[in-house]
């Protein structure tokens, strides 16, 4: 993603993406959407997951869990300016 893209999830209904928080843009401002299947992204995932196992290689929950909210404070500080 972009320095100045952010993630933004919505709801498509009615031909129109309905974002599910506050969006800081101004009126009629355009954008460019990623659209992303969030049951396919989980099922693409999985056989991803379902791949490494079958490698042999095995991660404890803790450390992934360690390893994505390093990833989250990263990109936080990126997105900060003069950070």
């Amino acid at each position: 993603m972009a320095a100045d893209a952010k993630r933004v999830r919505a709801v498509f209904a009615g031909g129109v993406f309905r974002p599910l928080e506050a969006v800081s843009l101004p009126e009629n401002s355009e954008v460019e959407l990623a659209v992303l299947d969030a049951g396919a992204f989980d099922a693409w995932w999985e056989a991803h997951i379902a791949r490494v196992r079958a490698r042999g290689v095995v991660i404890a929950p803790d450390e992934v869990d360690r390893d994505v909210a390093e990833a989250v404070r990263e990109a936080r500080a990126e997105r900060r300016p003069g950070a």
